[in-house]
This record gives C-alpha cells, structure tokens and sequence, in this order.
C-alpha cells in the first residue's frame, strides 16, 4: 500500500508542478510617486486619454497607496505584452472602495484589451477587448467589442459603501478559433463571493487573433480608491505533460489492480 500511494504521489506531483499559474504582474501603487497617471505611470503603463488616474496617500488597502481616477480613463501594462495560446488561462484582479455613486456611474472594469487594434481603450477602438465591469445598474456585466454587452449579468448588487470588494475577470482560449470562455467573480471584504457570471463560446477574433494583448483596468468618472492590480496567466500544458497524465493514470490502475489481485 505504502508503494502505491508514494508511485501515486510522485506520478501526480511530477505531472502537475509544470501547469501551475504564474504571475504576470501584482502591483500595490506604494512605489510611485503621487500625482497624475502621465507623471507616475510613465514606465509600465499606457494611460488612455491621459490624465485621468492618480495616485493618492492614506487610501490604500495593503499599503500606504491606492489610485483614483478623475475622467473616464483606461489604464493599461503596456509593458508586459501577453501571447495566449489555445488553453491558456489569463485572470485579472483589482479591489475597490464602494463608494455612493451618481446613477449611471459605472465603477471598475478589468479586462484584456490591444493597444494597437483598440488603441488602449477599453468600451472604445475596433473591438480589441474582453472585460467584466460592475455597470451602472449594480449588475456584474461582460464588456466586450468595443463596448457592446451581451451573455449573462448577476441579479441587482447590494454592495455596502466604505466597503473594498475583489473584482476578478478570466477568459480562457478555446482551440476553437475565435472563441474563449470568459468568467468573472466579485468578493466582499471577507472573500465571500458576492456573485458570479460566465460565458463559454465568445467570439472575439481580433483578440484572439492578437500575439501581444494587455490587462487594463478603467472606471468612468467616479472616484472610486482601487488597489493591488495583479494579473496570472496559466498556460496550457505542454504534449509531454498531458502525456505523462496519461501515463501516471494508467500505472496507478495497473499497480492498483495487481495489488487488488494478490
């Protein structure tokens, strides 16, 4: 019994240390200095149409920063450009501060988007965008195809103000061309799921078509804090790890079954 269970545990260990997600990018905002987007973003960031995000002191929710946005602005990690390929998992995060809001203003919007087929814009350009946003109406909503809605949206949200909540969007690449399977999650303070949405089989041929697509996050007009962007990608597994799947499946019934017979 004993050899059945440490083959079993190696087999499976060995197959699954290759296919975990790695981070892309997690950023809390505590190094950049204060002031608009143009002045502290320069090096990692586009910022779409400028001006519109800033970094302020005191707001944080892990660190001593967080950053507002003034204008309806699209923030974007032009530096870190991603190449999905078919089974590839991207996720984006972002947490906010609820905050009374005008009606109509939508808050946080997190996605994938490309900087040169949508011109770093997320609800704008030539269609070049995935994204989950909490809409106007207080619905969990896709955004997508320069900004049309579509799918899914969660019943009515109550969410309570001073409050930050998690906001996580992922789409997945399918091997069919020009579909992905997108999901999106939001959390209270206490990481309870407060309400999800998905969708399997949306097309989107130019991101899916782009080699170098970004994560981007927007909120339109209202100041609302947001902290700790981060965004994972798991890859698909290499032919040679399905294959040793496979393989540990088919030992582990074979040495089960010999045993089972003596």
């Amino acid at each position: 019994m004993k050899l059945y269970q440490n083959l079993t545990l190696g087999l499976v260990f060995a197959a699954t240390t290759s296919i975990q997600a790695a981070t892309l990018f997690s950023d809390t905002f505590d190094s950049y200095a204060n002031g608009t987007a143009d002045a502290a973003y320069t090096a990692a960031y586009n910022n779409n149409p400028g001006t519109g995000m800033s970094v302020t002191t005191g707001t944080g929710l892990s660190g001593t920063k967080s950053i507002q946005n003034n204008i309806d602005s699209t923030l974007t990690r032009k530096d870190l450009p991603i190449n999905l390929v078919a089974g590839d998992i991207a996720t984006v995060s972002i947490f906010f501060q609820q905050v009374a809001s005008p009606s109509g203003a939508a808050r946080p919007q997190i996605g994938f988007l490309g900087l040169s087929d949508n011109g770093g814009v997320f609800n704008g350009g030539t269609g070049g965008d995935l994204s989950a946003r909490i809409g106007g109406g207080n619905t969990l909503e896709f955004r997508a195809n320069n900004g049309a809605t579509g799918g899914p949206t969660s019943p009515v949200l109550a969410l309570t103000d001073g409050l930050w909540y998690n906001l996580q969007f992922q789409i997945i690449k399918s091997s069919t061309p020009n579909l992905f399977d997108m999901n999106a999650w939001l959390y209270d303070n206490t990481s309870t799921l407060v309400a999800s949405i998905s969708q399997t089989g949306f097309s989107n041929g130019t991101i899916y078509n782009d080699t170098s697509i970004f994560a981007g996050l927007r909120e339109s007009v209202n100041i609302v804090n947001m902290d700790n962007f981060s965004a994972n990608i798991t890859a698909a597994p290499e032919p040679g790890t399905v294959a040793l799947l496979s393989f540990s499946g088919a030992v582990v019934f074979f040495v089960r079954r010999r045993m089972t017979r003596a």
